[in-house]
């Protein structure tokens, strides 16, 4: 009868003991609960402040890109300069449902393009044939094809604007439409410089200065100038001419008879 009684002493002391450890290892969870709970908004406040704001003017009015009700591809300045887009038919590959290409081998103009948005575009590049993707730079309508191949240099933002857009930016763009802005001339003084050159002789030049004129006056002028030649060499009229003669003497002294 003692033998039991001290066993259960001792088992009553243990399980005591293993509710003393269960109740001590239950505080730090708890104050670790407490201050994860306390740093949750911390957390949400850095993660929203983080969030850059994308600001469009697809509704004819400036407004963030989140909260308009439009199938909208934007990209400002900073995204163009790292994706390295040079013109305005390179955005293609970073919009879904786009596809942009240059055309200089069918209409013998470098700068014109042929754009379709979800299957709707236009491929011909006649003066007389509107297109089915309007495309806007500041404000103004490009009306064709030919010249709509631009250049991004010193380019505020590019949105992609899915259609139909006839609502707000009129007729030619059942497909959608393509808004180019500028950067905006500042009150204060600015200049850059870009050159590169390559294989074929290339030579790109770009530039740009900003100069204020007075509290309310700023003048922004930019300047770019491209140049390549092309992959093949055209032989001159005199060179045709002497390689032709050359091979009809060279026939005639074998016995041959060229053929005229």
């Amino acid at each position: 009868m003692t033998n039991r009684l001290m066993y259960f002493r001792k088992a009553v002391l243990r399980a005591s003991a293993s509710a003393i450890v269960v109740s001590t290892g239950l505080v730090p969870m708890t104050a670790h609960a407490q201050d994860a709970a306390a740093s949750e908004p911390q957390a949400e406040e850095q993660h929203t402040g983080g969030l850059g704001e994308i600001i469009v003017t697809a509704r004819k009015r400036s407004e963030n890109l989140q909260e308009t009700p439009v199938a909208i591809t934007a990209m400002n300045a900073e995204m163009l300069e790292a994706r390295e887009v040079n013109n305005v038919a390179q955005v293609a590959k970073f919009a879904p449902n786009v596809n942009m290409s240059p055309v200089a081998n069918i209409s013998g103009s470098s700068a014109t393009i042929t754009a379709f948005i979800r299957g709707v575009g236009q491929t011909d590049f006649n003066i007389t044939v509107d297109t089915g993707v309007g495309i806007y730079v500041d404000g103004v309508y490009v009306a064709r094809s030919v010249g709509a191949l631009l250049d991004m240099t010193d380019i505020a933002d590019v949105q992609i604007l899915r259609g139909p857009q006839g609502t707000l930016f009129g007729k030619n763009t059942i497909g959608g439409a393509i808004v180019v802005n500028s950067v905006q001339p500042q009150h204060e003084f600015d200049l850059k410089l870009e050159a590169a050159t390559g294989r074929f002789n290339r030579a790109d030049f770009k530039g740009m200065i900003n100069v204020p004129l007075s509290d309310n006056l700023a003048m922004r002028a930019v300047a770019s100038y491209e140049t390549r030649d092309g992959y093949q060499k055209r032989c001159s009229t005199a060179a045709a001419k002497a390689t032709r003669t050359a091979s009809a003497d060279a026939l005639r002294s074998s016995g041959s008879r060229p053929i005229s």
